[in-house]
């Protein structure tokens, strides 16, 4: 106790002594009146240097105490508490909770449910004579949230003095998030949690080995489970369990309503989080509530988009890609294969490259080393024919020579080094004429030059590529070899979370509809990721894409369809319930279901588009 605490005590005591013996000098000369003077300064000593708390606590332990031993003897040593009954010994250990580490008012329904029936497992398998017992205590609601109001000021300033410290940006992320949800409405309460195993032996030390054995087990057993902390009860805790909270006082923990649903047998039901930043996407049809997409906040930020012809899939690209360049300050690639993307050339002033007027030259190594590029320039033209291990073997080594023969090597630097090997080699004379008869199907401009005079300035401003321009068998090539470039140019940058750069692409299962142009597709989305690289597809059925492809996108929308085999198959995948199928099939034209990042339970949301301009050059764009 401080001493400025202790200074009006000692005053007490003085002006007591010093008021009798003005009131009578001779009393300190009587045994009686000097034990009663010395007594009552003793106990005011004590309460100065204990304080009144500590000295009502150890009073009522020892009240407790005594009652408990009026009504049997017990014994406690640690977390295990014994207690004679005549000719056996009974004990229990005892567990408390520390902390839950998550609110299930924020994890999926499958995680929810996954966690009850860990629960129920564990009650299942524990031993006979377990129990799990809640108290509920008192708690004012109101002093709490003072005080995590000013225990999240306090840690501002700590991360103010010291921004890079994990553990503040952590612990200040999980005090604000607390008081999120305190302002949503869920309500503080105090509780223990208790796990308790009792057991009984003749002996005492077999007892005590027991217990700690059954303990060991039901509380690894217990984490294992649910994932939730036990610690050692201490000897109050132990005497509130076994009392069932009628003696014994405890600190409680302070959690939220949500918190306790791994003790119920209902899933909590709960919407899945949606971020109020970020791109307008539409409105929530059950809630109507506004539903925003935020490139910023996910780690996975890639976006496939379903949908049957009609029901506004390309209209929701288009949406994505005016907002995005309205929201962020990044690059954004839109490759055009039908001409419906061209309106935002002139709404919002975004450069048109014309693939007949810009060729890329597919020889140069690209930001990449000749090896690897070798290696993306064989699976460019596996895309569009299929080539036999022989001809591909030939084809890498022909690539190489060709890059030690020119700087810059084109097409037809390739062509003439094959026609060079071929007349040196009359075994696989025929293989050779094959592969040149391949590879001379790309034997065009627009893939001979690159007039590129800064391809810097290409990778970093936001580009329509007009691939609709070119004949339909050089559109994919011409995509996928963008593509790769972008990879590779992704890949010379440093890491980050932060949106660098976006691309749609829209009827992109003619781009995967080949092992070799799904794996372009599958490489751009896996080694752009951890690169601030967004992608943003749209196709006709789920079955279009790899699995791989479908497990790297953050978010999918999936619009609705009469089709049974289309609905069978987004079922399949999302794993909707028969209710969510059914609902499918009566969604109307711009309707959607979305599944939002790390979160499987869907939205339903109603698409608020743009307005896509028609183009003289094509054909009016089809609604899809």
């Amino acid at each position: 106790m401080e001493g400025s605490k202790i200074i009006p005590y000692m005053l007490i005591a003085v002006g007591l002594m010093i008021s009798m013996y003005i009131s009578n000098p001779q009393i300190f000369g009587k045994p009686y009146y000097a034990t009663l003077l010395v007594t009552s300064t003793a106990i005011t000593v004590s309460i100065a240097i204990m304080g009144r708390e500590k000295i009502k606590k150890l009073l009522s332990a020892k009240l407790r105490k005594s009652i408990i031993k009026d009504i049997n003897d017990f014994h406690v040593e640690e977390n295990i508490v014994i207690m004679p009954n005549k000719d056996i010994y009974k004990g229990a250990i005892v567990y408390t909770v520390s902390e839950i580490p998550y609110t299930f008012a924020d994890v999926s329904q499958s995680f929810l449910l996954q966690q009850i029936r860990a629960f129920t497992n564990f009650i299942v398998a524990s031993e006979d004579n377990t129990s799990l017992l809640l108290i509920k205590k008192s708690g004012d609601a109101r002093k709490y949230v003072r005080n995590l109001e000013r225990t999240i000021t306090n840690y501002k300033v700590l991360l103010s003095a010291d921004p890079a410290n994990p553990y503040i940006q952590r612990k200040l992320q999980k005090l604000e998030a607390l008081f999120n949800r305190i302002s949503r409405g869920e309500t503080p309460i105090n509780v223990k949690i208790y796990l308790i195993a009792s057991a009984q032996d003749r002996n005492v030390r077999k007892l005590y080995e027991k217990l700690r054995r059954k303990g060991e087990t039901l509380s690894s057993s217990f984490k294992a489970s649910l994932g939730l902390e036990l610690r050692k009860a201490s000897e109050e805790e132990v005497l509130e369990a076994i009392t069932h909270g009628l003696l014994g006082e405890s600190k409680p923990i302070t959690m939220l309503e949500s918190d306790l649903s791994f003790l119920t047998p209902i899933g909590y039901v709960k919407r899945p989080k949606i971020s109020g930043e970020g791109i307008f996407i539409g409105e929530d049809i059950d809630y109507g509530t506004l539903v925003f997409y935020d490139f910023e906040k996910h780690l996975t930020k890639h976006m496939v988009i379903i949908g049957p012809t009609g029901r506004g899939k390309t209209t929701l690209l288009y949406t994505i890609a005016k907002r995005v360049i309205e929201q962020y300050d990044v690059p954004i690639w839109i490759l055009d294969l039908r001409g419906e993307f061209i309106g935002l050339s002139k709404t919002m002033g975004i450069s048109v490259v014309d693939p007949e007027k810009t060729p890329i030259n597919l020889m140069l190594p690209w930001f990449t080393s000749p090896r690897l590029r070798a290696r993306q320039l064989i699976d460019l033209i596996k895309s569009l024919t299929d080539l036999e291990p022989a001809e591909e073997y030939i084809l890498y080594m022909s690539i190489l020579k060709s890059y030690e023969r020119a700087q810059q090597p084109n097409l037809e630097t390739l062509i003439r080094v094959i026609q060079e090997e071929k007349s040196s080699s009359s075994e696989l004379e025929l293989k050779f004429y094959t592969l040149l008869t391949k590879i001379e199907q790309l034997n065009s401009k627009v893939f001979l030059g690159s007039s590129y005079s800064n391809v810097f300035s290409i990778v970093k401003k936001p580009v329509i590529f007009a691939l609709y321009k070119l004949p339909e068998e050089y559109r994919k090539i011409y995509a996928l070899a963008i593509l790769q470039i972008l990879t590779n140019y992704m890949l010379t940058l440093t890491p980050t979370n932060k949106l660098r750069h976006l691309v749609l692409i829209d009827e992109a299962w003619r781009l995967t509809d080949t092992k070799s142009g799904s794996k372009i597709i599958r490489s751009l989305i896996k080694e752009g990721r951890g690169y601030g690289l967004a992608v943003a597809l749209a196709s006709q059925d789920i079955t279009d894409f790899p699995k791989d492809v479908l497990d790297n996108a953050g978010t999918v929308i999936v619009f609705g369809s009469n089709s049974k085999d289309y609905i069978e198959a987004v079922a399949r995948y999302m794993k909707l319930n028969e209710e969510e199928e059914e609902r499918m099939t009566w969604l109307k034209t711009g309707e959607a279901l979305i599944r939002i990042t790390g979160d499987p339970r869907p939205i339903w949301v109603k698409i608020i588009p743009e307005s896509m301009e028609a183009q003289s050059i094509v054909s009016k764009a089809e609604n899809r």
